[in-house]
């Protein structure tokens, strides 16, 4: 604190500074009266030389006097007088004033005006040279030219001056008192406010006396502070570190184990340990850290936690469910010569239950014990416990991740196992549909694989392909398994079955993919396919692919009424319908992946008793059991070899129904069917245009009449039979089978 005496000091020092800045403005102001009044004399001095050049200019003495001065001039503002110190006129002699200037200039040749103030103050005296004309040395012959001859006293009344002067003198004496006021008032005010500054540099001091004390317990308190954001900053980034290695873990064993880890990186945790209870037994999972080997026993019941002072927090845990601070807690460890209590001394220790639903029975423990002096404070055990809930959460998502790959791996096999189901219901009902669909996804595999589609994509457009033609399922066996041409209705019933195929796979969620590709695989490029007219872009590429694959195995697979065409063949009618029906990209594809493709032996004859019997119902006749006429013609079309064919006509057939009744018309065919049988077991037999037989064998064939004809049906000999006979050597024969039967 500043003393009086130190305050009476300044405070003098001040005003010493003070007066000698008063004494320096007030010098300021006098020099500045100096001045003016230098101006004023300047002033009258300017006036004088301005009467004296005017003088010498008007040489009054040529106008006037013829020369020569008589007497000065005497007014109001001025007057004046030659004088000589030699004078021609002894009235004219210099005295007083008048000859001291004329000698001041004569020995000062340089110096034209000399000039003072009057003992009195009340005139200007003014004395200017005269030097001798040439004109001159006439009258003044004492004088040669050019030699000073004399002067001119000019003498200013200092009425005018005498008031400037009093005015400058007042206005300076008003400034002096104006200085001086403002100095005195301004010294107080200095004085007052630094009395005031020092009483409160006083007061200021004795509060930074308290201050002072108040930042020190701040600076302590700010200083835990620190200390314990960087306890908690280390822990945070020890749990930043934890989720991380959480997110990249993927085994049960490995989550527990990388978090202990991860934790006994804080240096305040000296131990964790994790356990599981299973609602009698804790069992120790896993020991983390400096101390485990306090922990020796691996599996406790409760009563053994209840008993051992170091599971304290872990039974209380168990029992309350809830996390449990155990503070103070101390640890005994085991005889170590190497080891020293007081060098793992904990403060505090606390556990947690990982408990993923409150109605388990059993759960996991997860425990830490700390040499912090603090322990656990309240910020820590709510961080600690957002940890554990993380590690609940891994566990919990590891083993739903477990649960859903199961789930997912079940799924894919019922997947699979469907879509054979399904392919095996084809093959039951249509074993040649079923050889298509299997061929389409082979042919569909090699066109994606070229054209660069993800493998992914490539095994979807497969199993589109084998489930194509799912929709046959609702097709009525009259016309799916129908061998020959489909009619006009007949084809506009069978193209439902892309719809129908649809609306039965987009329902169910794992076929809805496979159902948005082969929806399309009836559909043209061009726009003109079924049953939507899509076209271009508007079809998925994926099904383009179908489109071109089904085409392909069409054209290259035998069909009762139509032969199949070679690989070539194919791929040229593929490439005569490019932007047609089929996609460019995928035609480019079909040039360069199916050239190769080695086509399999397809036949839609019967392989099996149940297709024979299924055949029968297209071509077998109702009332003979012989083929019909529409078989005939297939067969026709497809011999490739030498065949022998005999046609037995009845002639007045018609008449023989008329008399005998339609009845014994209908036993008189199934007699001569049966006869035929057993004369040509290993030949076709077929009935044709009602009332006539075909009999076709690799072997040659001759129908003998006599053996056939029936009296007992037909006594009056009604019917008349005849038997013509021909070859065949290929399909091109049929227009010659046509003349005889129709000639």
């Amino acid at each position: 604190m500043f003393k009086t005496k130190e305050r009476i000091v300044f405070i003098a020092l001040t005003v010493c500074i003070s007066i000698v800045g008063l004494v320096i403005v007030l010098g300021i102001l006098d020099n500045a009266k100096k001045v003016q009044i230098r101006q004023t004399q300047e002033l009258l001095l300017q006036e004088a030389t301005a009467h004296y050049g005017t003088i010498k200019e008007l040489e009054i003495w040529h106008n006037k006097f013829g020369g020569v001065f008589k007497e000065g001039v005497n007014n109001n503002d001025y007057h004046f007088n030659i004088y000589s110190l030699n004078p021609k006129n002894e009235s004219n002699r210099a005295t007083g004033f008048a000859k001291d200037a004329l000698m001041y200039l004569k020995t000062h040749p340089k110096e034209s005006l000399y000039h003072r103030f009057s003992p009195d103050n009340e005139r200007f005296d003014v004395v200017g040279v005269l030097y001798t004309q040439a004109r001159c040395v006439a009258c003044h012959t004492n004088f040669t030219a050019g030699e000073m001859r004399g002067g001119i006293e000019i003498t200013l009344p200092l009425n005018h001056y005498q008031n400037s002067l009093h005015t400058i003198q007042n206005q300076f004496r008003l400034f002096y008192a104006m200085v001086i006021g403002v100095y005195v008032l301004g010294l107080g005010l200095l004085i007052y406010f630094i009395h005031n500054i020092f009483k409160n540099k006083e007061h200021i001091e004795e509060l930074n006396g308290s201050l002072e004390k108040k930042v020190l317990e701040r600076t302590r308190e700010v200083q835990m502070l620190y200390s314990r954001e960087h306890y908690l900053k280390r822990l945070l980034e020890t749990i930043t570190e934890l989720n991380e290695s959480l997110i990249s873990t993927y085994s049960l064993g490995s989550i527990i184990e990388t978090s202990l880890e991860t934790l006994k990186h804080h240096p305040s945790y000296k131990l964790i340990l994790f356990g599981h209870f299973d609602g009698e037994i804790f069992h120790q999972r896993y020991i983390s850290g400096d101390i485990y080997g306090i922990f020796t026993k691996e599996h406790s019941n409760l009563k053994e936690l209840a008993n051992n002072a170091d599971y304290t927090a872990i039974y209380n845990a168990i029992a309350d469910k809830h996390w449990y601070l155990q503070t103070p807690c101390t640890v005994t460890l085991p005889h170590r010569e190497r080891h020293r209590q007081e060098d793992y001394d904990l403060s505090a220790a606390i556990a947690f239950p990982l408990i993923e639903n409150e109605e388990q029975k059993g759960f996991d423990v997860l425990a830490f014990w700390s040499n912090r002096d603090e322990g656990f404070d309240q910020e820590e055990i709510n961080i600690l416990d957002t940890v554990v809930h993380d590690i609940t959460m891994a566990l919990s998502a590891y083993k739903q991740r477990k649960m859903t790959e199961r789930l997912q791996k079940e799924q894919i096999t019922n997947y699979e196992e469907t879509i054979l189901a399904f392919v095996d219901m084809i093959e039951q009902r249509d074993a040649y549909t079923a050889g298509h669909t299997l061929r389409v996804a082979k042919y569909s595999r090699r066109l994606a694989e070229y054209m660069g589609i993800e493998e992914s994509m490539i095994h979807k457009i497969e199993k589109a392909a084998i489930l194509h033609d799912i929709g046959k399922i609702a097709t009525p066996d009259t016309i799916l398994l129908k061998p020959g041409r489909l009619n006009a209705l007949e084809y506009e019933l069978i193209k439902n079955h892309v719809t129908a195929g649809y609306k039965m796979l987009s329902k169910v969620k794992m076929y809805a993919e496979l159902a948005e590709i082969m929806k399309f695989h009836h559909e043209h490029y061009d726009g003109k396919g079924y049953p939507y007219g899509f076209k271009e872009d508007e079809i998925p590429i994926e099904s383009h692919i179908l489109i071109v694959a089904d085409a392909f195995d069409a054209m290259t697979t035998n069909r009762i009424y139509k032969g199949r065409l070679s690989a070539q063949d194919a791929l040229n009618e593929i490439n005569r319908q490019n932007t047609k029906q089929f996609h460019p990209r995928v035609v480019e594809a079909a040039n360069n992946a199916l050239v190769d493709v080695v086509i399999s032996q397809t036949t839609q004859m019967p392989q099996s008793d149940l297709e024979r019997q299924r055949f029968s119902y297209f071509f077998n006749d109702n009332l003979t059991g012989l083929y019909n006429e529409a078989y005939l013609e297939l067969m026709l079309h497809q011999i490739t070899s030498k065949t022998y064919l005999s046609v037995l006509r009845l002639h007045n057939f018609t008449t023989y129904n008329k008399q005998m009744s339609w009845n014994k018309g209908n036993e008189l065919l199934i007699r001569i069917a049966n006869l035929l049988k057993e004369q040509f077991s290993d030949a076709k037999i077929f009935r044709f245009e009602g009332d006539d037989f075909v009999v076709l064998s690799e072997k040659e064939v001759f129908c003998d009449v006599e053996i056939l004809r029936i009296d007992e049906l037909d006594p009056q000999q009604i019917v008349v039979m005849k038997s013509e006979n021909m070859t065949f050597s290929n399909g091109d024969d049929f227009q010659k089978f046509d003349a005889l039967i129709r000639g």
